[in-house]
């Protein structure tokens, strides 16, 4: 968690010390991150800076969007964000272009879908589009916070990986709820749940979590 003088509070799961992989804000900012490619690089921000900033300047998507395609990137991400009014965008961005999405439901995996963007995948795709399609598929309205966590938590299902020697396998779960700024969360999977809530926290009603301990099985 980071509350800093001249930006917005900001919890999530950091990278490199200063960097974000994914966070949510005071304001109910939610933004993911989603790695699609490493090799049309160029001079500008790693992608989990980009995460920071957008969190701690940004009140809203709208922000965010202005935000992110104004400053250079340096690799080929993809980043999921909505806010507390339930604004959902996907940027698909290169160092070269961003494209907007304007999803009804947010749904995010790791390739680009813009035609001017393609060529930037990966030689093969078929998994993150496997994955985007099983997330199409399911009843997300039916799905409550909890119930996603453990639909992404549970070592069984389609949505957790452990390929960890491929650098490819679930680390933590978690999900923000921008309506009530409230977070669960996980580390490595079957993870019994633990809640917060960043308001409360801010409020001084209650405090964040220490640590974590989990299993990630190698």
């Amino acid at each position: 968690m980071t509350n800093t003088d001249n930006g917005f509070a900001t919890v999530g799961f950091s990278q490199q010390v200063i960097g974000r992989l994914d966070g949510m804000n005071e304001k109910g900012l939610v933004v993911g991150l989603h790695f699609v490619n490493d090799q049309h690089r160029e001079p500008g921000f790693i992608a989990t800076s980009i995460v920071r900033m957008a969190l701690e300047q940004c009140a809203d998507t709208e922000e965010a969007v202005a935000y992110i395609k104004s400053i250079p990137h340096g690799y080929c991400y993809n980043y999921s964000i909505t806010d507390q009014g339930g604004n959902n965008v996907i940027i698909e961005a290169s160092p070269q272009n961003q494209v907007i999405h304007y999803p009804e439901t947010l749904m995010c995996t790791n390739h680009f879908e813009a035609e001017i963007l393609r060529e930037k995948n990966r030689a093969e795709v078929q998994g993150s589009v496997k994955r985007r399609e099983y997330l199409h598929s399911l009843e997300v309205d039916d799905l409550t916070p909890l119930s996603a966590y453990r639909l992404f938590n549970d070592e069984t299902s389609p949505l957790f990986f452990q390929y960890y020697r491929e650098y490819f396998g679930t680390l933590h779960t978690v999900v923000y709820s921008p309506e009530n700024l409230s977070v669960i969360v996980g580390v490595g999977g079957d993870f019994p749940p633990l809640e917060f809530s960043l308001k409360e926290y801010l409020q001084g009603r209650s405090r964040l979590p220490e640590k974590m301990i989990g299993k990630i099985k190698i």
